[in-house]
């Protein structure tokens, strides 16, 4: 079922490529030494989508970038994402593609951050 049709369909249009699902811990830098902690739940080169605790979704704001660190076994990415959405979960669009995203489904599940 869908709830917003027109916000689900603009933020689609946005994206320039599919995004395939994950379980990935995320780390969101908001300033020197201060993070959140949260969970990508789909990927692509391209973005992330996060589930967070309100607490944590309440610090992040539309339109600002942020320092984002996936911690992947295979290939640890640390880049700058800017927040496209924060309705429910969040959307991140990176500001540089990452291509080692590309193969994310034969990517193994990357440990709980510590």
């Amino acid at each position: 079922m869908t709830f917003f049709p027109r916000v689900e369909a603009s933020v689609r249009e946005r994206r320039d490529e599919d995004r395939g699902a994950v379980s990935w811990p995320v780390r969101v830098w908001l300033g020197e030494g201060v993070f959140v902690v949260a969970r990508a739940v789909d990927a692509s080169p391209g973005g992330l989508r996060l589930t967070l605790s309100p607490r944590a979704k309440s610090m992040l704001h539309v339109d600002r970038s942020y320092t984002v660190e996936l911690d992947l076994a295979a290939a640890p990415i640390r880049c700058m994402a800017t927040v496209r959405h924060a309705n429910g979960d969040v959307g991140l669009a990176f500001l540089e593609r990452q291509p080692a995203l590309a193969g994310h489904g034969s990517l193994a599940e990357a440990p709980a951050l510590t």
